[in-house]
């Protein structure tokens, strides 16, 4: 673990030393003594340099002809802790790094946190913490089996919960019936195998529900809602996406549990300690909520094209415990309000719900066709 340390630390500046024949020189100047930690992962290539309570004063990168380095950018997976990543033009199989700190001198008045790289065949990871890291990150592709993706779709609620109601309109039987015109749509084109989180009504636990969606390897994962607020002239259809302060939360809620033996967008985690188990999360995590972010704003376009009731903002993100699926992009829609008189007669109407399930069903054909054509 990193040792706790009661002051800031700036990130003042990132350069680069003059190439030599087979080692690279990045150098990360800061205002005071660094603990630091650093990976290497794979596919695609990247330097991870974890910094405790740093803050990111650097300028951003420029250095569009650096013979290693792509980019690199600042985050905070985590409250305390500062990280660099570097995406590198090296194979992380054909280099070694090292790393280590320099004081201040009279050439320069910050601490300087040196990171050697060495192209090399050997696959030795040489860090700070003498630790071994070189693990593979997946690239986002659905699992297709026989040219058919696999989408879940979530009716909010059921069984002792109804959700929202409005005299004898309960949101649970909304959403039910809603998955069902869905379920249709989809099975319709051929494209899809869907699986129902609550096919009838019956209460089912939010956790588990992300459980069968993972259990049966999906590629989406949609759930329906319909709001009720005190306002009842409000309508027209949101989709929420995971808010990225949740995301982290559930990361480190993830990495930290006691016995981690789920397979992460592919990868075990079972095997890693705690601080790669962290990271590879967290990477999953941002890929997938990238992607759920695509599919949101790709609904919002055929709700409009079909002429379909939007709130002004329509992309709304939020912790919702069914969106924390680290490895399948997931959005929850909530249809309507059934608090607006009018809107609940029409959420309540077959004719209704088929129209939404089209334009769903059209969105989410037009997010494969982008995978497909690699613009993904």
């Amino acid at each position: 673990m990193l040792p706790q340390i009661a002051y800031a630390n700036d990130i003042k500046n990132i350069r680069f030393g003059k190439p030599k024949i087979d080692t690279h020189r990045i150098v990360i100047e800061l205002s005071a003594d660094p603990d630091f930690k650093s990976f290497l992962l794979e596919n695609p290539s990247r330097l991870v340099v974890d910094i405790p309570f740093s803050n990111f004063k650097a300028p951003i990168f420029s250095d569009t002809n650096n013979p290693i380095i792509h980019d690199y950018r600042f985050g905070k997976p985590k409250q305390n802790i500062g990280r660099v990543v570097f995406d590198l033009k090296l194979l992380v199989s054909s280099i070694q790094t090292t790393s280590f700190v320099l004081k201040p001198s009279a050439e320069s008045k910050n601490y300087r946190l040196i990171v050697d790289i060495k192209t090399s065949k050997n696959r030795e990871h040489s860090v700070y913490t003498g630790k071994v890291i070189n693990i593979p990150l997946p690239q986002r592709k659905p699992s297709i089996l026989n040219n058919i993706y696999t989408i879940a779709i979530d009716a909010g609620h059921g069984g002792k919960d109804p959700g929202a109601i409005n005299g004898r309109t309960r949101e649970k039987n909304i959403t039910l019936s809603l998955s069902k015109q869905l379920k249709q749509q989809l099975e319709r084109t051929g494209r899809y195998k869907v699986i129902l989180t609550r096919p009838h009504d019956k209460f089912v636990k939010l956790r588990k529900r992300v459980n069968i969606a993972r259990k049966a390897g999906a590629d989406l994962f949609i759930s329906l809602h319909a709001d009720k607020i005190e306002r009842r002239n409000v309508h027209g259809t949101s989709i929420y996406t995971l808010s990225e302060k949740a995301s982290d939360s559930e990361s480190a809620k993830l990495a930290k549990r006691e016995n981690e033996v789920d397979i992460i967008a592919g990868i075990d985690l079972s095997h890693e300690d705690e601080d790669v188990a962290d990271i590879l999360i967290d990477l999953a995590m941002r890929d997938t909520m990238n992607h759920s972010n695509v599919l949101a704003n790709t609904i919002i376009t055929s709700f409009r094209a079909n002429r379909l009731d939007l709130l002004k903002t329509a992309h709304r993100s939020a912790g919702f415990a069914v969106l924390k699926a680290p490895d399948i992009p997931s959005v929850l829609i909530e249809a309507g309000f059934i608090s607006n008189n009018k809107e609940a007669k029409l959420l309540n109407s077959i004719t209704h719900q088929r129209k939404i399930a089209k334009a769903i069903a059209n969105s989410i054909n037009m997010y494969f066709t982008k995978i497909e054509n690699s613009s993904l």
